[in-house]
């Protein structure tokens, strides 16, 4: 997981973190016998071996509060190394920002705003050239490679 503290729009913090999409996969795969993809397949939404979305909630939720408890220690480390003390919100982005719940546990954590992250929210997209119900769904997995498609050379 990566971790960017952003302060008027520049970063003024980063971290990567050894915790990420893959605990929530690691976790299904342990609670429910099934192999890496059926545990992806799970991660995402699709029923699986008698399981549904439903059904592994519990199993979701016990890792979003890792990955809530791993958040909390990297804004801790912040604030006591930069002297802030404020995050105004928490943006999502990758595969893992759509795991079920995630935000929600996020916002009773932090009581802050959760939300994906749109990384085509200032840039024109044509509606004829790309479905704007598929940009929208996926539009927190290609913040990376909208991120680097918008650099300048010398970035």
């Amino acid at each position: 997981m990566n971790v960017n503290i952003v302060a008027q729009g520049q970063t003024v913090f980063w971290r990567d973190i050894t915790f990420g999409g893959n605990q929530f996969t690691d976790a299904l795969q342990k609670a429910y016998s099934l192999n890496f993809e059926q545990a992806e397949a799970l991660k995402k939404g699709e029923p699986i071996a008698g399981q549904t979305a439903q059904s592994i909630q519990p199993v979701l939720t016990g890792v979003s509060e890792d990955v809530a408890a791993e958040l909390q220690k990297t804004i801790d480390f912040f604030q006591a190394t930069s002297g802030s003390d404020r995050v105004d919100s928490i943006m999502l982005s990758g595969g893992s920002s759509k795991v079920t719940h995630l935000d929600e546990v996020l916002k009773e954590k932090f009581t802050l705003p959760v939300e994906p992250l749109n990384p085509f929210r200032s840039i024109f997209t044509d509606d004829r050239a790309v479905d704007a119900a598929w940009l929208s769904e996926h539009s927190p997995s290609l913040a990376v490679a909208v991120g680097l498609g918008v650099r300048r050379i010398g970035e």
